[in-house]
């Protein structure tokens, strides 16, 4: 019988050897088929989805840019329905479709009718420098006279303009993808795809404060801003009513005359017989004046306070209604009438003081 002789340690080493060197040169061959098959199935797959697109029917649609989705194409599973895109440019449409799922991390960039142009890449197509950053503006049901383009150059600063809604007021823009950056109502674009949305709240809340009283018929809870509105006579008993003053919100009224805001108003009613507080405030300075209580009546003064505040680098000129007024209406001590109805603040005024230098 024959016998077989075992392979040596030499042998052995040998054998593994050649077989890891089989694994290193295969494995990245079989990984680049993958890849490359993976890669023709995405432009496969999105050959299907751009065919759906034609100049025919988009003529019918008003747009710069837009999702795929809001052109009614039907991207399925495999496709960022957000980031996906149509866009026109050098009246040319363009296709940027952001691969999911199985397509996860695959982005074509291209012209949708130009098999040549169409390219396969790992980054998002606005992250190549050789192409400008989409803005997408949803208005969110409003309309707006501003002009905005399909594509901006990273860093440029846009002054927005406030739309407008019927029955809604635009309470702020947002920006919802991307990483432009909003501050007020000045955009600077970033270096990805941004989405800007317009928010929008409804008209406004209007609460009497009856005070204790009571009107002759109720009015509707909601106007729309800019609608004036007239406020009844309140009655209460033992008591004359002297007028309406706004407690909270950004109403403007004069005697029975109410004109919303945009904020939700609470509007008082206010009868003689009431007391109301005067505070004092320093408006920066210092001191210490404490805050006045007089009942009102349509005739007769209280004095203001004759204590006078003091501010480093500043002269107290005296006391106004708004924090940034320039020209006082009252001085410390002066007489103040009693037929202010509600609740009151007056406000230091300041002028810095002037610094004069001499050469000697």
């Amino acid at each position: 019988m024959k016998k077989h002789r075992a392979f040596t340690l030499v042998e052995l080493l040998s054998v593994i050897i050649i077989l890891a060197v089989i694994i290193v040169i295969a494995i990245p061959k079989i990984s680049n088929a993958i890849v490359s098959r993976k890669k023709q199935s995405f432009i496969a797959s999105a050959k299907n989805v751009s065919r759906q697109l034609s100049y025919e029917n988009l003529d019918k649609k008003e747009f710069s840019m837009a999702k795929l989705e809001d052109l009614g194409l039907q991207l399925g599973n495999d496709y960022d329905k957000e980031q996906s895109i149509a866009y026109i440019k050098d009246n040319e449409i363009y296709l940027d479709l952001v691969g999911k799922g199985k397509f996860e991390g695959m982005y074509l960039c291209g012209i949708y009718h130009h098999s040549s142009g169409i390219e396969v890449q790992s980054v998002p197509c606005n992250e190549n420098p050789d192409l400008d950053v989409k803005l997408t503006v949803n208005l969110n049901g409003g309309k707006t006279t501003q002009t905005f383009t399909m594509m901006y150059k990273s860093g440029t600063e846009i002054t927005l303009i406030n739309p407008t809604r019927d029955e809604y007021n635009f309470d702020t823009w947002t920006v919802v993808s991307g990483n432009s950056v909003l501050e007020d109502n000045k955009l600077t674009i970033g270096t990805t795809n941004t989405i800007l949305y317009a928010l929008w709240k409804g008209d406004p809340l209007l609460t009497l404060n009856l005070n204790g009283g009571e009107i002759p018929y109720d009015l509707e809870p909601k106007y729309p801003t800019g609608t004036e509105v007239t406020l009844p006579n309140a009655t209460k008993t033992n008591y004359d009513f002297i007028g309406w003053t706004v407690e909270s919100g950004d109403a403007l009224i004069s005697g029975s005359k109410l004109t919303m805001g945009y904020e939700d108003t609470i509007a008082k009613a206010n009868f003689s017989g009431e007391e109301y507080i005067l505070t004092y405030n320093l408006n920066g300075g210092t001191g210490i004046i404490e805050s006045t209580t007089y009942m009102y009546a349509e005739e007769g003064t209280i004095n203001l306070s004759s204590t006078v505040p003091t501010r480093l680098g500043y002269t107290f000129k005296g006391w106004a209604e708004t924090s940034n007024a320039t020209v006082p209406l009252y001085q410390a001590g002066e007489a103040y009438s009693k037929n202010n109805i509600g609740n009151k603040t007056l406000y230091a005024v300041w002028q810095i003081r002037s610094i004069s230098c001499t050469s000697g």
